[in-house]
């Protein structure tokens, strides 16, 4: 930082009263460039289930689109969709070719039950391939309670928090009215992520 000083005179009379101005210039240095933020693990886990069926899954596949386009092509991205199976939508890596991701969300349906445990533990193992020194977060949605697989609030708690120390955050988003948070918010506290409720129709 450099600084100057100037007068509004340039002659001073010591034996009278009066008064000057001093004009004092600071000069900051330039401001350092900015670095590129580090590379982030994203792993959605989609509730594909026939409660999704219609508007919720048409908003929630728009809220992953949205998403896609935000993230950079240096980033990890991948989706796990499930109902009472697991599918892998899209394969954890690299966002190098977003059309390709884009069609594979347009090609998601929905299906039978909710087993939200096994989509989810597909999720983590999809994110610890590619979970570096930054970390991963996986990103849970459903609009609704389980009612296949594991349903245990504590036991799935237990998984997200050793996903936790991992360095695997897990965030849930509950779709609709109709949503039932216990599961969900006992994973996301457990994975030291949030749970956020958002409207069955507008989740983006």
């Amino acid at each position: 930082m450099h600084v100057s000083a100037a007068l509004d005179v340039d002659v001073v009379a010591v034996e009278n009263d009066d008064e000057i101005s001093v004009l004092f210039e600071i000069t900051a240095p330039a401001a350092p460039t900015s670095e590129p933020r580090p590379a982030a693990t994203v792993q959605i886990v989609l509730d594909r289930s026939g409660s999704m069926s219609g508007e919720p899954l048409d908003a929630a596949k728009a809220a992953l689109v949205s998403l896609v386009e935000r993230l950079d092509p240096t980033d990890n991205f991948g989706i796990v969709a499930f109902d009472d199976t697991v599918q892998i939508v899209s394969p954890a890596g690299l966002l190098t070719d977003k059309q390709v991701d884009r069609r594979a969300i347009a090609a998601i349906d929905a299906g039978g039950s909710t087993d939200l445990s096994s989509g989810y533990v597909r999720g983590l193992q999809e994110a610890g391939r590619l979970c570096g020194a930054t970390g991963a977060t996986v990103l849970i949605v459903s609009d609704r309670h389980a009612n296949a697989g594991v349903t245990d609030p504590v036991q799935l708690g237990g998984v997200a928090a050793h996903a936790q120390r991992h360095g695997i955050t897990t965030t849930t988003v509950g779709l609709g009215l109709g949503y039932s948070e216990v599961l969900p918010a006992a994973i996301a506290a457990g994975g030291a992520g949030n749970h956020k409720f958002a409207d069955g129709t507008d989740c983006a």
